[in-house]
């Protein structure tokens, strides 16, 4: 049956009607995407994400579903954690960590050249802030340090998790390098190559981007991988990670990518629909699952998030079928061969009993979130990425 399958989804991936990359390192996407776009200017190349979902890009704070988020005048905001606490600059043109009514802490803020600029807020309360060649952390009791490099001038921190780890690099961006919570600095080795240390999670594994090579992982007690166990040369670039297990990035100039836990993972070919939307960068992603970058919209370059609409959230939906028979109308959250042969030899003879249903998807999607009694070429592609994903519910 699987090799059936395979020959006519070949088929109809050769016939225009399903566009689907297979092989290594990319697979189908088992998650679906809703994209949503955000109207400031498209120059931002340091995004903050929260775990709420706010993005911060250029100074300007987006909510998603709600709008703009107008900051405290004289204020502009570089970093929001979910609880509402901001870092950023002052009218004075001090650093300052501070809730929307109230300036917690205020200090000289670091970089004055900020050729290259970053902070990040965590929902505990540790807040970093990265200039040009120096980077502070200031702890949820409202105490900042500078990050040391022994022997060098400074380092950039890119990120900092909840107890106050954080990792960057030195030495002109090629070499990686994490800080420990009392502030003991480590390079981190990159086997024959060099690297940036992009993100980290709570329980301080690095997310590395590493020269010519594909994206990698380190934590002090655990060493060096390579995310996909090969290791083979792809020139990907990562970025960005969540404390599930998932790494964001993209490959060449614009083939932006998710790590779904067993492979790469194409962004473009998850979109639930498209809608005019082509994902070129993946800069950011939370817990939720949220993304956020640059986006190509009717030709246009725009800032955008991405929300999950399900992950495996697909099933066979029949209409008109007997009752209690096969593909009733009642999804059983699996995905199978069959639901799949279903489909296509439906798509193919024109029989309309079948349609694609996923679950989590907008309220009143009448393609993706209730049946509408259509067979079409995307809900094949859609099963075909499910079933070769191995999603089961």
């Amino acid at each position: 049956m699987k090799n059936e399958l395979a020959k006519a989804g070949a088929a109809l991936i050769a016939a225009g009607a399903v566009s689907l990359v297979q092989g290594q390192p990319f697979g189908a996407c088992p998650i679906g995407y809703v994209v949503e776009g955000i109207p400031f200017p498209h120059t931002a190349l340091y995004f903050n994400i929260a775990e709420n979902g706010i993005v911060i890009a250029d100074n300007r704070m987006w909510e998603p579903g709600v709008g703009e988020i107008i900051p405290p005048e004289g204020f502009r905001p570089y970093a929001v954690n979910s609880n509402g606490l901001m870092a950023g600059s002052g009218a004075d043109g001090r650093f300052e960590v501070r809730t929307h009514d109230t300036v917690l802490a205020s200090f000289d803020e670091p970089g004055a050249a900020n050729i290259r600029f970053r902070a990040k807020a965590t929902d505990n309360g540790w807040v970093l802030i990265s200039g040009s060649m120096e980077s502070f952390v200031v702890s949820p009791d409202l105490v900042m340090r500078r990050l040391e490099v022994p022997d060098r001038l400074g380092g950039f921190a890119n990120s900092i998790n909840s107890h106050g780890q954080a990792c960057g690099w030195f030495g002109g961006g090629t070499n990686a390098a994490f800080w420990d919570s009392d502030g003991t600095f480590y390079e981190i080795p990159i086997p024959d190559t060099d690297g940036e240390a992009m993100d980290i999670d709570d329980s301080g594994l690095v997310l590395l981007n590493v020269r010519a090579l594909a994206p990698a992982l380190w934590s002090l007690d655990g060493g060096f991988r390579h995310i996909e166990p090969s290791g083979e040369e792809y020139n990907f670039h990562g970025w960005s990670m969540n404390q599930l297990g998932n790494y964001v990035g993209w490959a060449g100039p614009i083939v932006p990518w998710v790590w779904t836990g067993s492979h790469y993972s194409l962004m473009n070919q998850s979109l639930v629909d498209s809608d005019g939307w082509h994902i070129q960068t993946t800069y950011g992603i939370n817990d939720a699952g949220q993304i956020c970058g640059h986006a190509n919209y009717n030709g246009e370059l725009w800032l955008y998030i991405a929300h999950p609409v399900g992950l495996c959230g697909a099933d066979i939906t029949t209409t008109g079928a007997p009752i209690g028979g096969l593909g009733s109308g009642v999804p059983d959250g699996e995905i199978t061969a069959t639901d799949l042969s279903f489909f296509v030899n439906g798509w193919i003879v024109g029989d309309s009993v079948g349609d694609v249903t996923t679950r989590n998807a907008p309220e009143g999607d009448p393609m993706y979130g209730e049946p509408d009694g259509i067979v079409t070429a995307a809900d094949i592609q859609y099963y075909v990425n499910m079933w070769i994903s191995g999603c089961s519910g």
